[in-house]
């Protein structure tokens, strides 16, 4: 479970909210809505295609993401002698 923080009268937010994943559902919200018109409009296996192209950009992103984190980690072992 979370702990929760105080901001002295302003709203308790989670210690763990992370605005980056907050910001990506923004983003993804019209994404939703365009693929659920793109369904009424060109049928079930458009709204498949676009949804697994989604998927592969975001998996894609988010495996880079974890080798650069890795690539860095790794620098940083080498630069301070960590074994």
């Amino acid at each position: 479970m979370a702990k929760l923080r105080d901001f002295r009268g302003d709203s308790w937010i989670p210690e763990s909210m992370n605005w980056r994943f907050s910001l990506y559902g923004l983003i993804i919200l019209p994404f939703i809505v365009l693929l659920s018109y793109g369904f009424e409009f060109f049928g079930l296996w458009f709204a498949i295609a676009a949804h697994f192209a989604y998927d592969a950009v975001l998996f894609t992103a988010i495996v880079m993401e974890n080798r650069a984190k890795k690539t860095k980690h790794e620098s940083r072992k080498i630069a301070t002698f960590e074994g």
